[in-house]
């Protein structure tokens, strides 16, 4: 979580923010560019140790297949397609930064409001739907150190929820 989502964003936002008031947007922007080169670079590099070493691995953490070989070669090859989703998650939370500091707030939320379109998965034989939900919520700040969260969550396979929560910086 460290180089994706509101981890990454939760860093990013503020420097950037800082640097473009003092500096200027060039200064910013060139920083943006470091952040997103390092961001590659990190990122891709966990990317491909993860691809590479995926054959070492997965049958470490998988232990019950140890009898069923052809799963284990599944296993390791879906986890090998599964990894450059980190990369691109890590891209796309730095890009909705870059997004909200221009005060571009809508389109940037509402990409992850809608989750698991498709049709399903299938392994070993077994097809399974994917867990498709939509997201509603909004924030609100009473006081600079303080924000209030609630959201909506209705999976279409299962009973809606709300969540709520609080966050207080301390400076």
């Amino acid at each position: 979580d460290l180089l994706a989502e509101n981890a990454l964003s939760a860093a990013a936002t503020p420097v950037l923010a800082e640097v473009e008031a003092r500096e200027g947007e060039a200064k910013a922007r060139e920083l943006a560019g470091r952040i997103l080169g390092g961001l590659l670079l990190l990122g891709g590099g966990i990317v491909l140790l993860g691809i590479l070493g995926a054959a070492w691995y997965v049958p470490w953490t998988v232990p019950g297949f140890a009898s069923r070989p052809e799963v284990i070669a599944k296993t390791v090859s879906l986890t090998r397609i599964l990894w450059p989703f980190l990369l691109l998650v890590s891209l796309t939370a730095f890009a909705q930064t870059l997004a909200n500091l221009r005060g571009r707030f809508f389109l940037p939320g509402l990409a992850p409001a809608v989750q698991n379109l498709g049709v399903g998965q299938k392994f070993d034989k077994v097809r399974d739907n994917l867990p498709t939900r939509v997201r509603f919520g909004g924030s609100v700040r009473p006081s600079k150190p303080l924000l209030l969260t609630l959201e909506a969550v209705a999976p279409i396979n299962n009973a809606p929820y709300g969540a709520a929560g609080v966050e207080y910086t301390v400076e």
